[in-house]
């Protein structure tokens, strides 16, 4: 199977990695969401990489980029997201983000829409602080919960029990999955395993104070851009009917039957929905 190139670049304090796919095409590049890594687009960039330049970021303390304890909020990542498109030298481009990837992407599309060809939002998360205190890493005074984030099995095969039977991995594709277990983990010196994300990305006092609102920012986000969220997402009501009807230039989709990782589940659909929405300007028949 095709294969991208490992690129570090120094930025920020830190190295950041990116796999760069290759290709003629104009470039597309690719934002995760919190404890993946570049490599959990694969799946996606096979299918792109035809039509596009897929170049997937490593977010700081993610996968094989450099972690530090700063740097890890909403801006310091579109700091990062700029540097990594000034170094390789990509002033336009496409861009689509998931999750937490959201944050420093819509950032920067509000920030720099002139280098945003099409911005495609997957799952997005519509907020920062807030966002923490709903998912119960914070009270609402700002008080830590003390909630804590596994990242360690005693083997490979734990591990990939652990996510062919969890609610919210269990759907991913087999393509997907071996992604994940070849590329996302480190095998340690006594055997056991982890997934390649450092606790530094959890920086308390930098999450208490992102103030990020996605519903604030999305009358500046004059990219092309299309709104992608689940049937079961909570939000849909109070949170993204009304980013969508603020995007100035926008289309929304509601999928069903499917999880928040929708990548890693239809990562053909996806492929799909990216090709018609970021040439055509359409969705797919």
């Amino acid at each position: 199977m095709p294969k991208p190139i490992s690129k570090y670049i120094p930025t920020g304090g830190v190295e950041l990695h990116v796999l760069d796919w290759g290709g003629d095409g104009p470039p597309l590049i690719t934002l995760h969401g919190g404890r993946r890594t570049a490599n959990s687009w694969n799946a996606v960039a096979r299918r792109l990489r035809s039509r596009f330049r897929v170049i997937s970021v490593d977010i700081r303390g993610h996968g094989d980029s450099g972690a530090s304890d700063f740097g890890n909020n909403s801006i310091g990542r579109m700091k990062d997201l700029l540097e990594v498109t000034e170094f390789l030298g990509i002033h336009e481009h496409y861009l689509m983000v998931h999750s937490l990837g959201t944050l420093p992407g819509a950032r920067y599309a509000a920030e720099h829409s002139e280098r945003v060809m099409g911005f495609f939002m997957i799952e997005p998360i519509p907020e920062g602080f807030k966002h923490w205190v709903r998912v119960g890493t914070f009270k609402e005074d700002g008080t830590p919960t003390g909630q804590k984030r596994k990242n360690g099995w005693p083997s490979l095969d734990d591990l990939k029990g652990r996510l062919k039977n969890n609610k919210q991995t269990r759907n991913w594709t087999e393509e997907v999955l071996q992604d994940v277990l070849l590329y996302e983990t480190e095998i340690l010196d006594d055997g056991k395993v982890r997934v390649k994300w450092d606790p530094s990305v959890y920086n308390i006092d930098e999450m208490k104070v992102d103030h990020f609102e996605l519903v604030e920012e999305a009358e500046n986000i004059t990219s092309p851009t299309l709104l992608m969220v689940i049937d079961k997402n909570p939000l849909i009501e109070s949170h993204f009917n009304n980013v969508a009807s603020k995007l100035p230039n926008s289309l929304y989709v509601i999928v069903n039957g499917l999880g928040h990782a929708i990548y890693m589940e239809a990562p053909e659909l996806i492929a799909d929905y990216a090709e018609e929405f970021f040439l055509y300007g359409r969705l797919p028949s």
